[in-house]
């Protein structure tokens, strides 16, 4: 009996959770189903692309968002500013064509407006990495 009145008069209190927003700047990306979807700050998260997303990459200052979309039967780098509505297209693989058709790999920010990617060519067998490193200006669209 002396063990349920320590209970009773020993209740938890409920603090209550205060109210975080996420800061203004900070973007969150997914892939869900191949799909794109980004959320910004406490803004509702927002569908961006049609089904095909393979890889996606944060800017290092959280303002761009760099992904490979694969239209088949080739692949394509786009990018999308926080700032804007829609993606756009920077790179296809018809774009690079050096002989056999390529496929988009990888990609890695180099710095804020710069991407790098490399490339491989589809094989029945398996992908043939080619060894490459393409360099791709945001701003611009300039490849090298």
């Amino acid at each position: 009996m002396i063990f349920l009145l320590l209970l009773a008069a020993c209740a938890p209190t409920v603090t209550p959770t205060p109210e975080v927003a996420a800061p203004a700047g900070l973007t969150f990306a997914w892939i869900d189903a191949e799909q794109l979807f980004v959320q910004v700050g406490s803004a509702a998260p927002r569908f961006i692309t049609v089904p095909g997303i393979l890889d996606l990459k944060l800017a290092p200052d959280g303002q761009s968002l760099a992904f490979i979309h694969e239209p088949n039967p080739d692949t394509a780098l786009w990018v999308w500013e926080t700032t804007s509505e829609t993606p756009r297209q920077l790179v296809a693989t018809a774009d690079l064509e050096t002989g056999a058709p390529l496929q988009i790999e990888t990609l890695a920010w180099l710095d804020n407006t710069t991407l790098g990617f490399n490339t491989y060519r589809p094989s029945q067998m398996a992908p043939v990495p080619q060894n490459d490193l393409w360099h791709v200006n945001v701003r611009t669209g300039t490849v090298e």
